[in-house]
């Protein structure tokens, strides 16, 4: 979602992102699903990201009436909501300016991120 964020940023349509779900998840155990939006409160240099439930349920109730919900879900994620999504990014790549700086710059030792594994 960063990556998107940035993208759109980086060719001034940030409000086209901004409060708007970038990704989905699905968590499941043995009976239930959980479904999950995730989407950026863009506010300039510092940018939260969120997730918001969309639908939580047991699956094994009713005699398995629910046990198709999720892959719909996501089903009419793929046909439906990614297609749409996917132009709108391939929409602002083509934006980008031809003198945008894509250097990426190191990670320092602070970040908690580097690990020695050396030993």
């Amino acid at each position: 979602m960063r990556g998107i964020v940035e993208l759109l940023c980086a060719v001034n349509r940030e409000d086209e992102v901004n409060r708007k779900i970038l990704a989905f998840s699905v968590s499941h155990d043995q009976q239930s699903v959980r479904i999950y939006g995730h989407y950026p409160m863009i506010t300039g240099k510092d940018d939260k990201y969120y997730r918001h439930p969309i639908r939580n349920f047991v699956f094994t109730e009713l005699d398995g009436k629910e046990k198709w919900t999720a892959y719909r879900f996501i089903k009419n994620v793929y046909d439906i909501w990614m297609p749409k999504h996917f132009e709108n990014i391939c929409c602002a790549i083509n934006q980008l300016p031809s003198d945008l700086n894509f250097d990426v710059l190191p990670l320092s030792d602070a970040a908690g991120l580097s690990q020695d594994l050396g030993n």
